[in-house]
């Protein structure tokens, strides 16, 4: 019988290449996003979820919650995220609500929705995390603290659940997806130095990120829990100059 995983922001640039990467490996691929219909075809079934109606609104969670109930995963991935930028004196309020909501209570509220399956399971949680959980830049504040909290999480209940699900983050640094592209405005140039602030020399392939999240969840080693693991081309590590 397939092990079924949960993706959330399972359209975007790396929920579809994670979606892609556990349906080649023969997962039974439960698919999330906030669009009334899935972007690709690597998925059994598709659930629409407003990730922050669903912290927001407890008459919501119940419903979702009710679907959640009927699916029996291993494995869970929170990647749906946000990213609502402004500076700290002029960012709107409910911006920094929904922010929170979507990139950190609302996996909260996930985890403890697939809780019993996952246990039974053996199961495990990846929280897609972020290098701005440690290192951001100005306008990014919300969306830094709100994957600071989820790294937060991913310790607290590696060590409250004691193994019975083993918690983990991924925390990428740029990875090329369409939403980074467009965050250059598709200039090729300004990629181009990027890449070149990365020690690797190169912006993260959303699919490599997939294999290597896949390879974790497959090996599935239960000493592997309440680690945040650092994807980010080596960015973390240097200490950039003027010249570099």
């Amino acid at each position: 019988m397939a092990r079924q995983i949960i993706i959330t922001g399972a359209n975007g640039g790396i929920g579809t290449a994670l979606c892609e990467a556990y349906h080649s490996r023969n997962f039974d691929v439960v698919a999330i996003d906030i669009q009334s219909m899935a972007s690709h075809k690597f998925k059994s079934q598709y659930i629409t979820l407003d990730q922050d109606e669903y912290v927001r609104s407890k008459e919501y969670r119940k419903k979702i919650d009710a679907q959640l109930s009927k699916l029996n995963p291993s494995v869970l991935i929170n990647n749906a995220a946000t990213q609502l930028l402004g500076e700290f004196s002029v960012l709107d309020d409910d911006d920094w609500t929904t922010t929170m909501n979507v990139n950190f209570q609302s996996c909260y509220f996930l985890i403890k929705a697939c809780y019993e399956a996952l246990a039974q399971n053996i199961g495990q949680v990846i929280n897609i995390g972020s290098i701005h959980a440690n290192q951001t830049k100005p306008r990014f504040f919300a969306y830094a603290a709100s994957k600071s909290a989820l790294v937060g999480l991913t310790k607290a209940l590696a060590v409250e659940l004691k193994g019975k699900i083993t918690v983990n983050a991924v925390s990428p640094a740029a990875i090329g997806t369409d939403m980074l592209r467009a965050g250059f405005d598709n200039d090729d140039k300004m990629l181009s130095k990027l890449a070149g602030i990365h020690p690797s020399q190169e912006i993260g392939s959303p699919q490599l990120l997939a294999n290597f999240i896949t390879d974790i969840t497959q090996a599935n080693n239960r000493f592997l829990n309440g680690s945040n693991i650092s994807y980010d081309g080596g960015i973390s590590s240097a200490l950039l100059d003027l010249d570099y």
